[in-house]
């Protein structure tokens, strides 16, 4: 059975929140100013941190296998190896 894990930083989750909230006042100034309609902003939010959400994930996992891999280089052979 897996345990539960709970990330010790909250960060990552603060960071999302408040992007989201910049995305809000970016999306409800410009409605204000007539470049976009509110049902293109109520859309356009959501995509964007889809699509953020997905980049980040795909940096965060490059991020980790290079720490891997100059922890792996760092140990000797017997114990780890780069291929």
């Amino acid at each position: 059975m897996n345990s539960i894990v709970i990330p010790s930083n909250p960060t990552t989750a603060q960071l999302g929140a408040l992007i989201r909230q910049l995305l809000v006042a970016l999306g409800t100034y410009a409605v204000a100013k007539g470049w976009l309609s509110g049902p293109i902003m109520e859309a356009l939010i959501p995509i964007v941190m889809l699509v953020g959400a997905v980049v980040w994930a795909q940096v965060r996992v490059i991020v980790e296998h290079k720490k891997k891999v100059l922890m792996a280089e760092a140990l000797p052979d017997s114990t780890a190896q780069v291929k």
